[in-house]
């Protein structure tokens, strides 16, 4: 089970000052006080069909045997895998990040708490 500090991390999320640092997809980072903030989301990231199909024709139809097990011939990254993080400032922008292998179950409770003490 994660703390509270590590699934903040997880997500590129540190509180400093009373603020929340936010660290996007490029390592940009984005100080943000409370009330700036809407909500805060994590749902899948999108995924284009070509990734999805290559990913199934990698999976199902290009495999290779290795000691005794077939295996996909190529690595590609699971777009299931794969989560968003957007958070909704009341200026209307969004900012985002993927997320990927994490304890889906735990982050998003964690986020609904965070989302609670937003709202209010």
């Amino acid at each position: 089970m994660l703390d509270d500090y590590d699934i903040l991390k997880y997500l590129g999320l540190e509180i400093r000052d009373e603020h929340i640092i936010f660290f996007d997809d490029d390592s940009e980072e984005h100080v943000l006080e409370f009330s700036t903030i809407k909500s805060i989301s994590f749902d899948k990231a999108y995924a284009p069909v070509e990734t999805k199909v290559g990913f199934w024709f990698n999976k199902l139809f290009a495999q290779r045997e290795v000691n005794g097990f077939v295996v996909p011939s190529t690595e590609m990254e699971d777009y299931r895998d794969i989560y968003e993080l957007e958070i909704e400032l009341t200026d209307h922008r969004v900012l985002s990040r993927k997320v990927k292998d994490g304890d889906i179950g735990e982050i998003r409770e964690f986020l609904a708490e965070i989302n609670k003490l937003i709202t209010n």
